[in-house]
């Protein structure tokens, strides 16, 4: 108990050298909180997926009508989609807006086993069809179970909505 107060008298006393070290000691906690943070967040943490350490992902340009090519000759893999993101313009629900949007074929909701919020996902075969995530819906003022049937335009393409995901 001696040592303790020995040690307090003396940091008292040089009030500058312990703002100076009570500060760095901080600094470098915060520091490595957020390098830990990022580096989970970037490297550990799994896919939103269920069995997501199964998934990859083959950046290759392919044409539509050469997947199903794809699919028959890749033994590789279990199953293959297609996924192209690009940003797009969506009017008839609310003003229009700009967000960004993927096409993706009839296969990619069951591949990654998504459930939706309303309706349904797309199937293979489905023309014209489209699902939107439950932020656009609270986005545009509309509640999820409103906007599976509802007609819209994206990307120029006239589409019903099918489906509202999480």
């Amino acid at each position: 108990m001696t040592e303790f107060r020995h040690a307090l008298r003396r940091l008292l006393r040089d009030r500058w050298t312990t703002l100076t070290a009570v500060l760095t000691v901080a600094l470098g906690a915060g520091v490595s909180l957020a390098v830990f943070a990022a580096g989970y967040g970037l490297l550990l943490r799994p896919l939103p997926y269920d069995e997501g350490g199964r998934l990859h992902l083959l950046d290759v340009r392919v044409p539509a009508s050469q997947l199903d090519d794809w699919r028959d000759s890749l033994r590789g893999f279990e199953r293959l989609t297609s996924y192209a993101a690009e940003g797009m313009v969506v009017s008839g629900i609310g003003d229009p807006r700009q967000v960004r949007g993927a096409y993706v074929d009839g296969e990619f909701f069951d591949l990654l086993r998504t459930r939706p919020l309303a309706g349904r996902v797309l199937r293979s075969g489905d023309v014209a069809a489209a699902v939107v995530s439950e932020r656009l819906a609270r986005t545009v003022g509309r509640s999820s179970a409103d906007l599976p049937g509802t007609s819209v335009v994206a990307g120029g393409a006239a589409l019903t909505i099918v489906g509202v995901l999480p």
